[in-house]
């Protein structure tokens, strides 16, 4: 089971009775330094829970787990909320706008770690996303800010640094769980988590595809799946294919 979010995860194992997988889910949470401090609490809460029901000092009813389960909404408002804040504080420098942020990013990784990236057109659509989400609660605060006193003019120049240098900061991220998500199809054969029904099966050649895919450290592009080895072959080496 690739895991995408421990929490809710966790708790669907619990909701089964697989105590064991559930304590293991549950102290992912509590030992991840970028959880928030309300999972960790919660995930010390369950965790107490199951070793209570492993000693006999208690019996849980389990069909409450299952009414706990919330699924994953991927949600953009702590994106909006970091941007917004980074936009009118008063970095002006870049090394000021970096060191903002980076001061602000570690509290988005565990959240950033529960989106799916499949490929390179879903992070690019994640991004598109991102900045037309932010941009808006800019200018929602600006307008806010104009009627109050009457000034407050939108900086284009400032947003578009913001956020080109927001992403040099949160890639990295998003392309280690995209890694490990292909790591784990090799080692599974679940293809199907790639969400493409024209993927049924993992073959030979999908497979060459996913390990050039980690071996050049990038993302992965969907088209080479429906393309012959020898119209790919080269791709893998160019420049703009690669981190490198």
């Amino acid at each position: 089971m690739f895991i995408y979010d421990s929490m809710t995860q966790g708790l669907e194992l619990l909701a089964k009775r697989e105590l064991q997988s559930a304590e293991s889910l549950f102290l992912n949470v509590i030992n991840d330094p970028y959880s928030q401090p309300e999972e960790t609490k919660r995930a010390r809460t369950f965790l107490n829970d199951i070793r209570a029901c492993q000693t006999g000092s208690k019996n849980l009813d389990f069909s409450l787990y299952k009414k706990l389960i919330k699924k994953v909404t991927v949600s953009l408002d702590y994106v909006d909320d970091l941007l917004s804040d980074v936009y009118f504080s008063d970095a002006s420098s870049y090394e000021e706008i970096d060191h903002k942020l980076s001061s602000k990013t570690p509290s988005l990784v565990s959240r950033l770690k529960q989106i799916k990236i499949s490929d390179i057109s879903g992070r690019d659509k994640l991004f598109e996303k991102m900045e037309k989400s932010g941009l808006s609660c800019v200018k929602k605060k600006l307008r806010e800010e104009k009627k109050q006193s009457g000034s407050g003019e939108f900086d284009s120049f400032r947003w578009k640094t913001i956020f080109r240098k927001f992403i040099e900061q949160i890639n990295p991220v998003l392309l280690e769980r995209h890694l490990e998500l292909l790591d784990y199809i090799l080692a599974t054969g679940e293809i199907q988590l790639l969400d493409d029904p024209k993927l049924p099966v993992l073959t030979p050649k999908y497979i060459w595809i996913i390990e050039s895919t980690l071996e050049s450290e990038w993302y992965l592009l969907r088209s080479y799946f429906f393309k012959a080895k020898s119209e790919i072959q080269s791709q893998f080496n160019k420049k703009e294919g690669t981190r490198k």
